[in-house]
């Protein structure tokens, strides 16, 4: 199973709230529902900060709970910055999620 990466993206198909991500390499159909429009171009680029730490998230198999304790944040803490509705997680927050996921800081908060 490949797992839902955002450099494997080749679209994004909607049906009312649900986005499906249709890896390259598999016919299976990763499913989030996301309640705010996203633009998504070849490539996983544009997509918001909150959801490409959500999809590493799932990559890597970890619980929300899980994760946000691995963290050292709330769980409900840890959604919002995944919905985007943090916009200013501190420099340990971004450093720590950033390390769990093994990828740079800069790519999972700042790259459009």
């Amino acid at each position: 199973m490949t797992p839902p990466c955002e450099y494997y993206f080749t679209a994004i198909y909607t049906c009312q709230n649900v986005f499906c991500l249709s890896p390259l390499t598999s016919t299976n159909c990763y499913c989030i529902i996301i309640t705010s429009s996203i633009t998504c171009q070849r490539g996983g680029r544009n997509l918001r900060p909150g959801l490409r730490i959500k999809l590493k998230r799932i990559e890597k198999e970890y619980k929300t709970t899980e994760f946000a304790e691995m963290i050292g944040i709330s769980r409900e803490y840890l959604r919002l910055i995944e919905a985007g509705k943090a916009k200013n997680p501190s420099i340990l927050v971004m450093k720590k999620i950033s390390e769990l996921l093994d990828t740079p800081v800069q790519e999972l908060f700042f790259e459009n």
